[in-house]
């Protein structure tokens, strides 16, 4: 899938959906694709999930990270009513970027119920996924 300056391949890779995100941040896309995430994991029977933006670039406000994790939040509500199993979902961040944030995201998630955290290491995220 594809907006203006953001690209994303969307993949099942084993026990987990992959979304590998590049170009620039953009809310509006991450919102719109989150909807493909959810799809993929209930036509695949999965409930783990790692979205990799480390590669994109860009700024992204605590307002903006609140709009999305909101929206997810919605999302997911309206996935769980309809069948689907909750997913647990990693987010790979560039590590300048998560140490930014200084855990924002995760308490938000935490706030909304959302079994979500962020990394800045696949590996972590893995182990993480899957105890």
């Amino acid at each position: 899938m594809q907006a203006k300056d953001t690209q994303s391949v969307l993949t099942v890779d084993g026990d987990i959906v992959l979304l590998t995100a590049t170009g620039k941040h953009d809310i509006a896309f991450a919102k719109s694709i989150f909807a493909d995430v959810l799809q993929a994991c209930l036509q695949e029977k999965k409930s783990r999930v790692i979205i990799d933006i480390s590669a994109l670039t860009g700024e992204v406000s605590s307002v903006e990270k609140f709009d999305y994790l909101t929206h997810v939040s919605t999302l997911i509500k309206n996935y769980i009513f309809s069948g689907g199993t909750p997913p647990r979902i990693a987010h790979l961040l560039e590590t300048e970027y998560l140490e930014q944030g200084k855990g924002y995201a995760d308490v938000l998630a935490k706030q909304l119920n959302l079994n979500m955290k962020a990394f800045d290491s696949k590996e972590e995220a893995l182990n993480w996924l899957l105890p």
